[in-house]
């Protein structure tokens, strides 16, 4: 990644972008008037030994071809054995794909028909009989963004549809371009009417784009906070969400339309790899600089083969780039990753032999938020932990580094249970992301604004007397607005050390500013 300006986010013109969306979409057909079930009616209780994590791989339903010229023969039959209607998912070429067990694909009523399988890892749009509909009717209301699951293509006509119902709490940008093209979405929302500074908070989901669930907490959240505006307006207010829903959407495109066994890296082939190959791309959450390649034979991979490959330089990725250059120009606060399926929420640094500051702020609120999230999946559980298994190169190890962003990875319940369960599991994690984005509000905090004499906001690094690092960490204020923000759990006054190249050194002795959301105590540097 170079060094320099960091470039502004393209943000998205709503006419343009909706036209432009119709290039993601994929070219199948809903054969079948099957609609979405809604997930609201999960939230009642609900046995969880029934809930299964990949219902591509465990359900009992998989998807078979009949050749087009054959399908009415094949509806027919298949209604006069069973009484009831296949169910269709798509076109695709010559073919339409149903969904039936293997014993009802074998039926010998059935055998007058060519019924071929998809195969072991076919697409995944290939188990979702509502997707062609969902993509056909795009944003209508807020329900929709809790339907079913989405791909890239249904993200962006949903995001796109967000903006246009609410054009004063959301905009939509391009904060990257994938290396086949895609847009790189991030979400803004807040009250744009409420123009002082707010403390930004960013959520971003599916870097591994196989973890569909991963998706539905980042549209749990907007969804809750659009469909209850009044609840969340002062911190709206006060509190400028980022949310990335898909940040790998090259991957999820591959896994939605070529092959389930992809997804999880972002699908950049390697020179040496087959324009064929299922192991083509890179692991996004092993590409970041911070760390990179550090040594641990299992943090990550150096094969192109290997689902943990790291790239062939830190950052390389379009989708790196992306998100590392939204998080310079916003300095977010704090920030969630969410992934699948260990029901934990990673602490940083979560890199083994990196040692963590004291007071360790980060490590106090993961504990905090424990046990207020429900462990819906009892086998799991949910707890906090520094690892779960050797890794290097992560988003979270880097925001909170080169920032002090109090970032996690969560750790979700399930990857692609059946999407009528979504809702019921998705409830457990409201408390925490609630108390999450409240976090600033209700702790006290360093909330510091740093000009020159003219009022010029400074990019100058920040050191407190209480605060023991062991990482050789420089954590600056923002060079857009001077702001700098520092969390803490200490009332004491502390000593405050203020420098900038070109600058006198400035120090000052400093109380916490208490609860609430308080004006930026100012701190001017002399040349």
């Amino acid at each position: 990644m170079t060094t320099g300006a960091i470039p502004e986010t393209k943000l998205i013109a709503m006419p343009e972008f909706c036209n432009k969306a119709l290039f993601f979409t994929f070219s199948i057909l809903l054969i079948s008037f099957c609609q979405p079930s809604s997930i609201r009616s999960a939230t009642a209780a609900v046995d969880e030994s029934l809930i299964k994590d990949e219902i591509q791989e465990i359900g009992p339903q998989r998807p078979f071809l009949v050749r087009n010229n054959e399908v009415a023969q094949f509806r027919e039959a298949y209604h006069k054995k069973f009484g009831e209607h296949p169910v269709s998912v798509a076109m695709t070429g010559e073919n339409t794909v149903f969904l039936m067990t293997e014993s009802q694909a074998k039926s010998p009523e059935l055998a007058t028909v060519k019924i071929v399988s998809a195969g072991k890892r076919p697409p995944f749009v290939f188990f979702d009989p509502s997707y062609a509909a969902r993509l056909g009717k795009g944003y209508t209301s807020i329900d929709d963004l809790i339907s079913g699951y989405k791909d890239a293509g249904l993200n962006e006509l949903l995001l796109a549809g967000i903006v246009r119902a609410h054009p004063d709490m959301a905009r939509l940008h391009i904060i990257g371009t994938t290396a086949m093209g895609r847009n790189i979405l991030a979400l803004e929302m807040h009250n744009f009417k409420v123009k002082e500074k707010k403390i930004p908070v960013l959520f971003t989901c599916a870097m591994h784009a196989n973890e569909l669930t991963a998706t539905e907490h980042c549209y749990s959240i907007i969804h809750s906070i659009l469909s209850d505006s009044a609840t969340y307006a002062e911190l709206l207010d006060h509190v400028s969400l980022w949310i990335i829903p898909i940040a790998n959407p090259d991957g999820s495109h591959l896994f939605w339309h070529y092959s389930t066994a992809m997804g999880r890296k972002n699908g950049r082939r390697a020179a040496s790899q087959p324009a064929t190959s299922l192991m083509s791309g890179i692991d996004l959450n092993r590409n970041f600089p911070f760390r990179w390649n550090s040594g641990h034979p299992k943090a990550s991979s150096g094969d192109p083969n290997s689902v943990y490959y790291r790239g062939s330089a830190p950052a390389s990725e379009a989708e790196t780039q992306a998100i590392m250059q939204l998080a310079e120009r916003e300095r977010f606060v704090s920030a969630i990753s969410f992934h699948a399926v260990s029901g934990k929420i990673l602490i940083p640094y979560t890199i083994e032999n990196v040692k963590n500051p004291n007071p360790d702020y980060a490590s106090a609120l993961a504990r905090e938020l424990v046990p207020i999230t429900r462990p819906h999946n009892r086998k799991r559980g949910f707890r906090a932990v520094k690892n779960i298994y050797p890794v290097d190169g992560t988003d979270q190890d880097f925001l909170y580094f080169q920032y002090g962003t109090l970032a996690y990875i969560i750790e979700s319940s399930y990857r692609n249970c059946e999407y009528q369960y979504v809702h019921y599991y998705l409830e457990g994690y409201q408390p925490l992301w609630n108390a999450f984005i409240r976090d600033y509000e209700r702790n006290l905090k360093f909330a510091l604004k740093i000009t020159n004499v003219n009022g010029e906001p400074l990019q100058a690094e920040v050191q407190f007397s209480d605060l023991r690092q062991f990482e050789s960490e420089k954590h600056t204020s923002n060079p857009r607005d001077g702001t700098f923000i520092r969390l803490t759990k200490a009332a004491a006054i502390v000593e405050v050390t203020v420098s900038a190249p070109g600058y006198r050194t400035a120090r000052a002795r400093l109380r916490p500013q208490g609860t609430g959301y308080p004006a930026f105590f100012p701190i001017t540097l002399q040349e």
